[in-house]
């Protein structure tokens, strides 16, 4: 079957691609610009457009697979608009994983905070276990070299994301919820209720007939939603009170370690061998990942992009660097979040002793209002005293640190835009 990606380069888009091409589809795709993640595609066999234009869309094409991210007016709408033009079926990233998601017996992780570490918890332990797991990842993983790999076992271990009701189109055999939170508010019109709402229609739809949901209780929001759940075959635990020993800091990674743990014994792996993986378990990429050190200055990145991610990876870096200088350089990812959370972005900072936040991360289609930018940020962060910087750009940011860092500091830059930059050019000195 041939299949057209259009925006193939998206995390979750590259790791789809990748799947069905090793499993033997004909893949291509497109991308509005060049990147390691295309370079890797290609190497693998992928033929892949850039720019994105109708005349890429050819009548030999089976189906087309597009994401969210493709609005009325978007770089990839025109390809999208031929491919309807010629007649070629078009079918939207979830609902493409959802068709695999009824052939395997499917481990899916949900929640606002934590999907990609805990899917990545999942995945070592299944890997180690001898399960031999397929999985789709919302990040790159070392142990597999990449965000996806393809298993011999009928398991598929994925990430159910929230936004635009994505996880609606799965059908789930073992599933954990790790937290529920409003987020995605450009989306949710209605806030918090809402997004409980589609939460709850996930379990009662999505998960199978004596599927098995695992959930964290101390969530107020998820308590009551599972609390609200009438299906006698579903089966429903909670997260165990023990203390793993973990090498990923924080107590938010406790909580997915102890979600990881239960879904692997689910599906047959022993305690022992659970608890000694995820004992070993280094982190995603872009979750808490040392990066290296320039002149003394430890530098580690992560993809938070949230309030509550912020302080909790301000947190754990603040448990594993006690006595040490931290400097966050966060990229707001969004202006409509920013604009939601910015009373929450200001005071979730207490960790940090410096701060340094640079452009907004602009998405395309999805932020047309600019009621905020990072200078009326950091003016909110001074409120809450705390010493911030605002920078006209990245290399501002990157020149700031090398004024205000020392020797023993640690930089800690945070966001889901390419803030990882950032670190890369400090680093190179």
């Amino acid at each position: 079957m041939k299949i057209y990606f259009i925006g193939i380069g998206g995390i979750s888009m590259s790791a789809l691609a990748g799947f069905l091409a090793e499993k033997g589809d004909d893949v291509l795709g497109s991308d509005i610009n060049e990147g390691s993640t295309l370079a890797a595609l290609r190497g693998k066999g992928i033929k892949i457009f850039v720019p994105q234009k109708k005349e890429n869309i050819t009548a030999d094409i089976d189906e087309v697979v597009y994401t969210s991210a493709i609005t009325p007016g978007s770089p990839g709408d025109v390809e999208l608009q031929a491919a309807k033009k010629l007649g070629i079926k078009t079918t939207k990233r979830a609902q493409k994983i959802g068709e695999l998601t009824s052939i395997y017996k499917t481990i899916a992780i949900a929640g606002t905070h934590g999907k990609s570490t805990t899917t990545a918890m999942v995945l070592q332990v299944l890997i180690e276990a001898g399960k031999d797991p397929s999985a789709l990842l919302g990040s790159n993983f070392d142990l597999i070299g990449g965000n996806y790999c393809v298993g011999k076992s009928d398991l598929l271990v994925i990430e159910a994301d929230e936004f635009d009701r994505s996880f609606h189109n799965f059908e789930v055999d073992f599933g954990a919820i790790l937290n529920v939170e409003a987020d995605h508010l450009d989306y949710f019109k209605r806030g918090i209720e809402e997004i409980k709402e589609a939460f709850k229609k996930y379990i009662e739809q999505n998960f199978k007939k004596n599927a098995l949901l695992v959930y964290n209780a101390d969530d107020k929001n998820l308590r009551e939603i599972v609390s609200k759940i009438k299906r006698p075959d579903l089966s429903k635990k909670t997260l165990p009170k023990i203390n793993l020993k973990l090498r990923v800091p924080g107590g938010h990674n406790q909580k997915n370690a102890l979600a990881a743990l239960v879904l692997a014994e689910e599906v047959g792996v022993d305690r022992k061998t659970a608890l000694a993986s995820l004992a070993n378990f280094k982190g995603a990429e872009r979750r808490f990942d040392f990066k290296g050190e320039h002149n003394g200055v430890k530098v580690y990145d992560d993809y938070a992009h949230h309030p509550t991610e912020v302080r909790a990876t301000l947190d754990a870096a603040r448990e594993r660097f006690k006595k040490n200088r931290i400097i966050a350089v966060f990229q707001p990812h969004q202006y409509s979040r920013t604009k939601f959370f910015a009373n929450d972005f200001a005071k979730s900072f207490d960790d940090a002793d410096l701060v340094v936040i640079p452009p907004i991360f602009e998405v395309v289609g999805r932020d047309e209002e600019r009621e905020i930018d990072n200078f009326g940020l950091v003016k909110m962060i001074k409120k809450e005293n705390k010493e911030a910087f605002a920078a006209k750009n990245f290399a501002e940011a990157v020149k700031l640190l090398n004024q205000i860092t020392k020797s023993g500091d640690v930089v800690l830059v945070m966001g889901a835009g390419p803030i990882y930059q950032v670190a890369d050019e400090f680093l190179k000195g």
